[in-house]
């Protein structure tokens, strides 16, 4: 866990006591404030501006292993892939983990020597003590939400910079083929200029050219 990602009380669950009162299932309902959020997501470009929220499932089972499924609702933003403007992600999903107790047994459990778990799998987590601590895996979750790439609310409608002088394309009207700013001709999209442009509208776009010679290739 990050050394500066702040404790969250709510994500700690004393395993002994609940054991002691023959607890084999707990429930773990938390906020994720907008400030432990950004903690988690620090070494990134993403801007979070609302709370999150963490629904668990605990299931105690011998030796000191503890199943935990649940579900994490989870929104920020990010540089669009594009034009850079802000672009929403929708950072929803599932948490599954089996969590084994370390080389030392806490008070209450067995140590581990019998046990044999794939150390390699992410979904493998090692614990000691009697306190379960669940903010690692919660903030694990939090990061891996942050996407390969994302795009802008105008989704595949993005035009994105122009590869010249950055200007911001999107603010052109739809048949504007020639960047304002520096009189280059700029593609449609990012992507590709449509299928029926003719050869020599491609060689005069250098950037379609070029996709025409990969193509060719």
């Amino acid at each position: 866990m990050k050394e500066d990602l702040p404790a969250l009380e709510s994500l700690r669950v004393d395993l002994a006591a609940l054991r002691r009162r023959g607890v084999d299932e707990h429930e773990v309902q938390a906020e994720l404030p907008v400030d432990w959020l950004a903690a988690a997501l620090c070494d990134t470009d993403a801007e979070v501006g609302e709370p999150g929220s963490v629904s668990l499932r605990l299931l105690l089972q011998p030796e000191g292993v503890v199943v935990v499924q649940g579900a994490m609702a989870l929104r920020f933003s990010v540089p669009c892939g594009r034009c850079l403007s802000p672009a929403a992600v929708d950072g929803n999903t599932e948490i599954f983990a089996t969590f084994m107790p370390g080389a030392e047994a806490d008070e209450d459990g067995p140590a581990d020597e019998d046990l044999d778990p794939d150390d390699d799998s992410a979904d493998v987590v090692r614990y000691q003590g009697p306190v379960l601590l669940l903010d690692a895996l919660v903030a694990e979750q939090v990061a891996l939400a942050y996407p390969m790439r994302a795009l802008c609310e105008r989704g595949e409608a993005c035009r994105g910079l122009c590869s010249n002088c950055g200007y911001e394309l999107n603010t052109l009207a739809a048949e504007v083929r020639r960047c304002p700013q520096c009189h280059g001709e700029v593609p449609l999209t990012p992507v590709a200029d449509p299928p029926d442009e003719t050869r020599d509208e491609r060689q005069d776009n250098p950037f379609a050219a070029a996709l025409s010679k990969i193509e060719l290739d």
